[in-house]
């Protein structure tokens, strides 16, 4: 769906270059328990509290000026489209018009619909011959179940005769369905009923998007080994010395998601080198890594670079500035043009004698 051009080519090497420096020894960020944005009607101890923070940290959902989110209002087709299109890390601005009467071009949701639309995740409807979308109705849970199962490529199955009393297996959404209940994303309103035309909240939304992120990764996750636990755990230690959230940047790790918020426009790559170099001298005295491989999406494809034999000798400045010089970066240069972008790390080495091949996510 996306172009390769100058200026992808350009942000794939700011990429390269902060996460390379960062990551060269994984334990480049503090570990946060508390996130950067928080709502005044947000409150701990209910089901959607971190996952509308975890959405809002990675700039995913926003609140209101009045510093709430308002997690009971529904949620609607035009808001889910954009979560789930920012979420799938979609193309937003190279797209193809859907033909959609109701969505403007110059609305903001244009993009993440006609986005959307151009994957195959959604339809609209065609009324009279004309193709609307209706982006202000509320979505309904059937229709949560269609994205979600769309989107993220989620396997079908065929839903149990008498597991719902509100839903058919001739239903059309009832594999979507079956798809959620399989890797425990929706239970359902009560236990014989999934309430399909029942409005969902913008607080569900939250936590069935990230319900769905985590049984993804935990299918698909490798088995750690007993280096992969230490290396984490000694990150995690190494944590809660450190604090490494400036004025330029806030860094939050969740378990191996490194979250990167660019607090202010002006940030730039020096400002993060200062943020975890710290971080990094600290774990040069237990771990050693050996290779590295970064991977990020351009056009529909992932792009990996690969760094082989590396020499953990090197102090961090030197890494930082040899990274920076290859990409024709400087310190200077702003950090915000990785905005938006998710980029993998895997890294083997050892630490404490222990083998250790871990895969972490970088996300601006």
């Amino acid at each position: 769906m996306k172009k390769t051009t100058k200026a992808s080519h350009k942000l794939f090497k700011a990429t390269l270059a902060t996460t390379m420096a960062a990551g060269a020894f994984v334990a480049a960020v503090p570990m946060e328990t508390s996130a950067a944005v928080t709502f005044t009607d947000v409150k701990p101890g209910v089901h959607y509290y971190l996952p509308v923070l975890e959405l809002a940290d990675r700039g995913v959902v926003k609140g209101y000026n009045d510093g709430t989110y308002r997690p009971n209002a529904s949620v609607t087709r035009a808001q889910a489209s954009k979560i789930l299109a920012h979420v799938l890390d979609l193309d937003t601005v190279n797209v193809k018009d859907p033909g959609f009467a109701d969505v403007k071009k110059s609305s903001e949701y244009y993009g993440p619909i006609a986005a959307l639309a151009q994957a195959g995740y959604i339809q609209g409807y065609t009324e009279n011959g004309v193709k609307t979308f209706k982006p202000n109705d509320n979505l309904k849970r059937s229709q949560m179940a269609k994205i979600l199962t769309l989107g993220f490529a989620l396997d079908q199955s065929p839903l149990a005769a008498n597991r719902f009393k509100d839903v058919k297996p001739t239903d059309a959404y009832a594999g979507y369905v079956a798809a959620l209940l399989d890797l425990d994303i929706t239970t359902g309103t009560t236990p014989t009923t999934f309430a399909p035309n029942g409005l969902v909240t913008r607080g569900q939304m939250a936590t069935f998007v990230v319900r769905t992120e985590v049984a993804l990764k935990d299918e698909n996750a490798p088995v750690d080994t007993a280096g992969d636990k230490l290396l984490q755990s000694t990150i995690q230690a190494e944590f809660s010395k450190v604090n490494t959230s400036t004025d330029a940047v806030y860094i939050a790790l969740r378990e191996k998601t490194f979250n990167v918020t660019v607090k202010n426009p002006a940030s730039t790559f020096g400002e993060f080198g200062e943020a975890v170099k710290p971080v990094f001298n600290s774990m040069k005295e237990d771990a050693v890594v050996n290779n590295a491989t970064v991977s990020v999406m351009f056009g529909g494809k992932e792009i990996k670079v690969e760094a082989k034999n590396i020499d953990n000798s090197l102090d961090f400045d030197t890494v930082f500035n040899k990274v920076l010089a290859k990409t024709g970066l400087t310190r200077n240069a702003a950090l915000n043009i990785l905005q938006g972008r998710t980029v993998k790390l895997t890294v083997d080495g050892a630490i404490k004698s222990e083998p250790f091949n871990s895969t972490y996510e970088f996300k601006f």
